[in-house]
C-alpha cells in the first residue's frame, strides 16, 4: 500500500508543507536507491545524507546570522557616526565631513575586522584635539588600513555576490551529498 496525499491537497502542496527532515530523509532514500544501495548500505547512506544536510542547513543558518550581525553592527555605526557629527565639537565636524567614507569603510567587512575600526573610532573619538579633530583623514586611512580598503564598494554588488557564493555552497554540497563524492581513478 502506497503513501497518497490527502484527496483535498494536491501533491505540490504537500511537498511544500512537508517538514525538511522528511523530504531530506526521501531524497536521501532515493538517491541511495539509484546507487544501487539496499539494506545496511542504504540505511547508512541514508543516515550520512540526513547528518550533510543537517552541516549544511547549520553553516546557512550561521552565515545568514554572520551577515545579520555585521548589518546590526554597520547601523549602530551609523547612528554612533550621526550623534557625533551632531555634537557641534571639532571631532564632530570632521566626522560629519568624512562620515560615508567612514560609514562605508564599515560595511562589508567581517565582524572581527568591524571590532578593530571601532576601537580605533573610540580611540580617535577619546582624544578629540584640534589636530586629531583636522586630521580625519588619518582615521579614515587607519581605518582602511585596519579593515580593508573600501574603495568601489557597492552594496548590491556585495550582496549579489554573498548570494551567489552561498548558492555555490549549495549546489556543491547537495552534488555531494545526492551523488557522492566521485571516485579516485
Amino acid at each position: 500500500m502506497s503513501a497518497k496525499p490527502p484527496a483535498d491537497k494536491p501533491p505540490e502542496q504537500v511537498l511544500a508543507e512537508a517538514p525538511l527532515e522528511v523530504l531530506m530523509e526521501a531524497l536521501a532514500k532515493i538517491s541511495g536507491q539509484i546507487q544501487g544501495k539496499t539494506g545496511d548500505a542504504l540505511r547508512a547512506h541514508v543516515d550520512t545524507v540526513k547528518g550533510q544536510a543537517a552541516s549544511l542547513i547549520g553553516k546557512l543558518e550561521l552565515d545568514e546570522f554572520d551577515h545579520e550581525a555585521k548589518q546590526g553592527v554597520a547601523a549602530e555605526v551609523d547612528k554612533l557616526l550621526e550623534t557625533v557629527s551632531t555634537s557641534r565639537t571639532l571631532a564632530g565636524d570632521a566626522i560629519a565631513k568624512h562620515r560615508n567614507q567612514i560609514s562605508d569603510a564599515f560595511r562589508g567587512v567581517e565582524l572581527e575586522k568591524m571590532a578593530e575600526g571601532l576601537q580605533l573610532l573610540a580611540a580617535w573619538l577619546r582624544d578629540p584635539t584640534n589636530e586629531k579633530a583636522a586630521d580625519a583623514q588619518t582615521l579614515i586611512a587607519h581605518l582602511q588600513e585596519a579593515m580593508g580598503t573600501m574603495v568601489g564598494y557597492d552594496p548590491e554588488r556585495d550582496e549579489a555576490a554573498r548570494r551567489a557564493e552561498i548558492k555555490k555552497d549549495v549546489q556543491a554540497s547537495l552534488d555531494n551529498i545526492f551523488r557522492g563524492t566521485p571516485k579516485k581513478a
